[in-house]
């Protein structure tokens, strides 16, 4: 089966209308955010935003894929470049916590009172997946049953999303790096 290219078009209308959302999600909320803000702040139509996305919920929902997708394929590239050094338990938080402080405005909405139910079950849910995905990686875990691997994905994936929202807060202070060596050090015990 062959790969369909995506029309770069495509692309740069999506993106544009993603951007739109940020600002938007930043000033007044996720829940306060209406597809006609949207539409105004990326100046385009109706008909557009519903070519490339279902509803708001859609659009977000997209945003987090693409981090998602973004965050694995650091895993994969940083678990091949370092095969035989096992300095981290996770290789997702640093980038996280990097793309986070660079988004900081919007990542403190986001996990904030102004992110909304959706916007919060799904950053949880992108976290124990890619906890998940770096345990079931991980020859030492490899013999979890699939009930171990469940809470262990939760447990290790609410640590990091409480420090994450403390951080984000102001009530942790540390630069990226620093505050994953610690997030390090505690999935190590």
């Amino acid at each position: 089966m062959k790969n369909k290219k995506v029309d770069r078009r495509i692309l740069r209308t999506q993106g544009l209308i993603r951007k739109a959302l940020i600002p938007l999600i930043v000033s007044k909320g996720y829940d306060a955010v209406t597809i006609q803000d949207v539409l105004d702040h990326a100046n385009v139509g109706r008909s557009t935003f519903y070519a490339h996305f279902r509803d708001k919920d859609d659009l977000l929902l997209s945003g987090f894929d693409e981090l998602m997708n973004e965050l694995t394929a650091h895993v994969k590239n940083e678990s091949l470049e370092s095969q035989s050094k096992k300095k981290t338990v996770f290789k997702f938080s640093l980038p996280l916590l990097d793309h986070a402080n660079q988004n900081r405005l919007l990542f403190k909405a986001l996990l904030g009172n102004r992110g909304g139910v959706l916007v919060q079950k799904r950053a949880f849910e992108m976290v124990v997946e890619l906890v998940k995905h770096e345990l079931q990686a991980d020859e030492r875990s490899s013999k979890l049953s699939a009930i171990e691997l469940e809470i262990k994905s939760h447990f290790y994936a609410g640590a990091f999303f409480s420090i994450l929202k403390q951080w984000l807060e102001g009530r942790i202070k540390a630069l990226p790096h620093e505050l994953d060596l610690h997030f390090q050090n505690l999935c190590r015990i």
